[in-house]
Order: structure tokens, then sequence, then C-alpha cells
């Protein structure tokens, strides 16, 4: 009886696999999926942008110091 119990979940675990494989490659999911990681990687290329314009303004900043004869 146990031989039996365990095909009959091993079937039951390839019906739920087969049913997330479907959802996950939906053409909808995925759509959302995409514009979801484009909105995610906008905004990281804003903060990396953010990120470059703070370090030119530092090492503008330590060049102008240092001109000017103080410590860097």
């Amino acid at each position: 009886m146990a031989h039996t119990d365990a095909a009959e979940e091993a079937r039951r675990a390839a019906r739920i696999a087969a049913a997330a494989t479907d959802a996950r490659n939906n053409p909808v999911t995925a759509a959302n999926r995409v514009e979801r990681l484009s909105v995610q990687v906008r905004g990281e290329k804003k903060a990396l942008a953010h990120c470059v314009r703070a370090v030119a303004a530092g090492e503008a900043a330590a060049a102008a110091l240092s001109a000017a004869g103080g410590a860097a």
C-alpha cells in the first residue's frame, strides 16, 4: 500500500510542477516580469548615475582643496 501512496504523491507533485511551469511561462506573466525588471533596471541606473555624480563631485572638491594647498 505504501508503494501506491508514493506513486500517487509523485504524480501529484508532477501535476503541481507542470502547473507552476505553465503559469511561469504564460505570456502575460512573462510580460509582467519583463516590465517589473525593466522598472528595477531603470531605478538601478538612476542610483548608479547619482553615485557617479557624487564621486565626481568629491574628486573635484579634493582636487580644488589640493590645488589650494589643503590636505587631500
